[in-house]
């Protein structure tokens, strides 16, 4: 699993709670303020295009055989983008309505234990399948590096 069983809001279930901000990745120490507000306002220069088809058939099948994790939008994501252990990390989830048939979820990770890659965002859109079920409808991912000259996420490689 994604999060440390320590965290408060593992398994908390976003529907209806718009937008949600899920803070730090619950580590010892306490989070300095101005990294998480560099995480949640850091936006890429460029992204590439993740393909969920391959994990919609999978989720499809854990649903069908149900799966609890394949009902939670934050397990979904989860799984799908399988985030690295990171010192820090923003979650953010809206959507529109009482019952949203879409949210979008942007994951971006900070302080990864790499020595390029130091961090990296996830933009994923989740809607109702016909099933009823989730689905991934796009997704997409950026990341920013240790040695860079810049601090913006992007998919230039890392030196």
């Amino acid at each position: 699993m994604l999060v440390n069983r320590k965290c408060p809001w593992r398994g908390l279930h976003p529907v209806g709670v718009l937008p949600l901000i899920l803070l730090g990745a619950c580590p010892r120490e306490s989070t300095p303020r101005g990294v998480l507000t560099e995480l949640m306002e850091a936006r890429p220069t460029s992204s590439q295009r993740v393909d969920p088809e391959s994990f919609n058939k999978q989720l499809a099948v854990a649903q069908s055989e149900g799966h609890q994790w394949a009902t939670d939008l934050i397990q979904i994501t989860s799984r799908f983008i399988n985030v690295e252990t990171a010192r820090h990390g923003v979650w953010t989830i809206s959507g529109s309505g009482e019952r949203p048939s879409r949210f979008q979820v942007t994951v971006v990770t900070d302080g990864i234990p790499d020595d390029s890659v130091r961090g990296k965002r996830y933009e994923t859109t989740l809607e109702r399948a016909d099933n009823g079920g989730w689905r991934i409808r796009e997704a997409s991912m950026s990341w920013r590096c240790w040695r860079a000259k810049t601090t913006a996420f992007g998919v230039e490689a890392c030196p």
